[in-house]
């Protein structure tokens, strides 16, 4: 099981060099943040499902909320998206959200409810319905190692 998880880890961060997802370049946004840093996890669950964590450092304040999104290929995979940072658990709304002016992207916004804070994170949790099994325990799955933002980190 060790063997078949690594590979898989491993098949996943190749392709994911291979076949990045820009930072958005060219967007232009009136924000009164910014973004320092992404720490961006991409994992494999006993279950098999997949969960893409991302924790964001912000400097600044982020008062109008947060979107992030991931391929629109995963939209339907997705069971649940969570929002927190050390103290809370804030809203996610993901009812026919734009990612900046980007199409070809499942996006969230995350409501802050009037907290401000410096670093959070955003967990999409993925069904193992994303994850290809392509035979004698070789399992793939194409994520981008790069989040989808509406600005540049």
């Amino acid at each position: 099981m060790r063997k078949v998880t690594a590979s898989i880890l491993l098949l996943v961060f190749t392709i994911s060099v291979v076949l990045p997802i820009s930072y958005m370049s060219g967007v232009s946004a009136q924000t009164s943040y910014s973004i320092n840093q992404v720490d961006h996890i991409v994992e494999i669950m006993y279950s098999g499902n997949v969960v893409v964590i991302d924790t964001i450092h912000v400097s600044g304040t982020v008062t109008d909320g947060f979107t992030i999104g991931i391929p629109y290929a995963f939209s339907t995979g997705i069971l649940k998206v969570i929002a927190y940072d050390s103290s809370h658990v804030f809203e996610v709304d993901s009812g026919g959200i734009q990612l900046g002016n980007h199409s070809g992207f499942y996006a969230v916004q995350v409501n802050f409810k009037g907290y401000t804070p410096s670093e959070f994170t955003v967990a999409f949790i993925l069904s193992n319905g994303v994850v290809i099994d392509q035979g004698s325990g070789n399992f793939i799955i194409a994520f981008p190692a790069y989040p989808s933002l509406t600005q540049t980190v």
